[in-house]
This record gives structure tokens, C-alpha cells and sequence, in this order.
């Protein structure tokens, strides 16, 4: 199986992997591999995980659902609310929402990883984070490229805080989490899971394994990378993401449409991309923990693949395309 072959060429501790296609009577929801590598214990795929940078398909999604209460315009300039960023005014919400900006991104600094391991616990501000950024070069003209920054949904989370005058954490629920019965997700506002969780591991050079589920202060992802949730929230909510039911239609559409180019068959959209084949959704990669999320509408396709360490290269893309591949013969 592709599981089997990818756990025994990566050597990553344990794969979790979700697959609905209701048109070939399939629902396969598994655990492979193990929670504990030292202990050998089985994962308990349906416990809680950290998602990472999907984190970001929600933020956006709720910047989107401002944009449709009339309260902000994807033209909006970022100097509307950090007038002191530098060329503040050339950046617009569009740029932040597609990755286009052009602003560093904080967690590309060795400095900010120093500060990460020797103070896992430390709690970040949103304005430290940013703060970060505001003191490097851009890394092209705002409009004028693609460049993944954590710092372009970390300034989208403020704007949520300002224009609805809640916190993030509260924003996400009320807007989220409870209208679409996401009952496992959370958005953390510290380094503990708040119930039985899958746990996340980092490998050294000489094999050795240290959990890493707890051990960080998730301030530091924060709006870019920060939320809790398993695998049947994901699904119910990635199908939202991509199907539409969260913000206009007209929105909806305008989440592809927009995309930005980043090579032959790989867009990124409004909080949300693409591998091609009709496939979009979203992926995370943190200390412990990556995860991919998507869903093809025209197939009524979703396939989550989550992995309990931070591997090499691509293994969620990886399973994921291999399954898409499977289903299509």
C-alpha cells in the first residue's frame, strides 16, 4: 500500500489518512505506523492534531466574510492599519490573502529559530512577529510575484481583531467552528492540546526520537499556523473551504479565480491551492507535525493525509497524490 512503502522510505514515525469518494463507496479513515516510536504504540487516527498552516485557510476565510459584510475591500491598503510598515502603502489585503505581498516572512530568520528552541515557551505578540518582518527587505514589489509568508496571515489576524473588535481565537469560533459544527477544532492560546491528542515527534541524525507535542508556545505561528483539530473536523470543514457554504458565491469563485501562478500546475488562491486535477485545499508543516487537506467538488473527492513529524521533503503531498492517483485507475 502507499502508506506501507512511504513509512518504510521515510521513516517517519506514523501516517494518518482520510478518503471519502462516495462515488466508488469509499470511506477510509486509518491509522499506519505508530503515536509512540520508542513504545511502538498504535495511532489513534480520529485524537487531535496540530493543523498547522491550514490555519490560514480560516483566517482568510473570515477576511473574505468581512469583505462580504462591507466592512473591508480586498483593496484596502495594509497602511490602513500598520501605517508605519514600510511601503505600507503599496500592499493591499488582495496581496496579504494570495501570498503576493512580497513581505518577509519572520520564521525564515535562523535568529527567530534561536529564540524558538531556547524558549519554546516564550508568548509572541502579534506585533513582535511583524515587527520581525518590518526590519527585512521585501523580497520582490508588492503584486509582483509569490512568496509564502507567515507574516502576511499573522497581519490578517489583526485586521480580524480590529474590525470585529473580538479576539482571533473567538472570531474563528463564532464565525467557524460553531456555524459548521467543527466540535474538535480549536485555535490554542498556549502549547497544551486540550484533550487526547496525536503525538508529534522530531528525529535526530543518530535515530533519536523526542516528543515535541507540547513543547512550544503556539503564539509563535499564531493567525499563520497555530490551530488544533482531527480528522473528521477537517474533512467536514476543507469540504466547506473548497464546495463554498462559508462566504458568497461570487467570493467563492473569486478564491480560484484570483489564484497566483507559482509553477505549471501548483496555484495559490485566497487561503487556499492547488496540485491541479480539480484538487484544492490546503497543507501545514510545523515542529511535529504536517498535514494536507483536499477536496475535489467535481468528484465529491476529500483526502487528508496527516504525519506526526516534520519529514523531509514533501510525504503529505506525496501520499496524497499517490491516493488521487489510485482512485483515478
Amino acid at each position: 500500500m502507499v502508506t506501507d512503502s512511504l513509512l518504510q522510505a521515510t521513516g517517519v514515525p506514523g501516517i494518518v489518512v482520510g478518503v471519502w469518494d462516495p462515488g466508488k463507496n469509499i470511506s477510509l479513515q486509518k491509522g499506519f505506523g505508530y503515536d509512540n516510536p520508542t513504545t511502538k504504540s498504535p495511532l489513534g487516527f480520529s485524537d487531535l492534531f496540530r493543523i498547522g498552516s491550514n490555519t490560514k485557510s480560516f483566517v482568510i476565510t473570515v477576511i473574505l466574510q468581512l469583505v462580504d459584510e462591507g466592512k473591508i475591500r480586498l483593496t484596502d491598503k495594509l497602511s490602513k492599519y500598520y501605517p508605519q510598515f514600510p511601503r505600507a502603502d503599496e500592499v493591499t489585503l488582495h496581496h496579504l490573502c494570495t501570498m503576493s505581498s512580497g513581505i518577509f516572512n519572520y520564521t525564515n530568520l535562523d535568529s527567530f529559530w534561536e529564540i524558538y528552541q531556547s524558549n519554546p515557551l516564550k508568548k509572541w505578540s502579534p506585533e513582535e512577529l511583524i515587527n520581525i518582518a518590518a526590519g527585512q527587505p521585501y523580497v520582490f514589489d508588492p503584486g509582483n510575484g509569490y512568496y509564502y509568508s507567515n507574516t502576511n496571515t499573522v497581519m490578517l489576524g489583526r485586521i480580524i481583531e480590529i474590525e470585529t473588535g473580538k479576539s482571533l481565537g473567538d472570531a474563528l469560533k463564532e464565525r467557524i467552528m460553531n456555524p459548521h459544527g467543527l466540535k474538535s477544532t480549536t485555535f490554542p492560546s498556549d502549547h497544551r492540546f486540550p484533550g487526547i491528542y496525536i503525538h508529534g515527534w522530531r528525529t535526530d541524525s543518530a535515530g533519536v526520537h523526542t516528543d515535541v507535542s507540547e513543547f512550544a508556545d503556539l503564539s509563535w505561528g499564531w493567525a499563520a499556523g497555530a490551530m488544533i483539530s482531527n480528522i473528521y473536523d477537517v474533512k467536514k470543514y476543507v469540504e466547506f473551504l473548497i464546495r463554498g457554504g462559508m462566504i458568497s458565491d461570487s467570493l467563492q469563485q473569486k478564491r480560484t479565480n484570483d489564484a497566483t501562478v507559482i509553477s505549471s500546475n501548483i496555484k495559490y488562491g485566497y487561503g487556499i491551492f492547488t496540485y491541479g486535477n480539480g484538487y484544492w485545499g490546503h497543507n501545514g508543516g510545523l515542529d511535529g507535525y504536517t498535514s494536507i487537506m483536499m477536496h475535489n467538488t467535481a468528484k465529491n473527492r476529500t483526502i487528508i493525509v496527516f504525519v506526526n513529524t516534520y519529514p523531509e521533503g514533501d510525504v503529505v503531498g506525496d501520499v496524497f497524490r499517490r491516493i488521487a492517483q489510485v482512485l483515478e485507475e
